[in-house]
């Protein structure tokens, strides 16, 4: 499987990460974590994008990635900035 040019090895049935991500697939990450993000609903939080339980495995994939290169956990957490009608 191939990301963006990282090769991945997929060894829980979700890409694994490679180390050094470039511009590319640090961008793509912090996408895919901020349209991925958690809304409430009665049966707890699932994705706002895929509707899945939050959170989704885009969610997880995005989020170690951008760990992997270097962002903190509030750096992470404030791309969810919701506004609008779907917020």
């Amino acid at each position: 499987m191939t990301v963006t040019g990282l090769t991945t090895v997929d060894t829980a049935g979700e890409g694994a990460v490679q180390p050094r991500p470039d511009q590319a697939d640090t961008e793509l990450a912090a996408l895919a974590v901020r349209v991925h993000c958690a809304t409430p609903t009665p049966a707890g939080d699932r994705c706002l994008n895929c509707g899945w339980a939050h959170p989704c495995s885009t969610h997880r994939w995005g989020t170690a990635l951008l760990v992997t290169a270097g962002w903190s956990p509030d750096e992470i957490a404030g791309l969810d900035q919701r506004s609008g009608a779907w917020a």
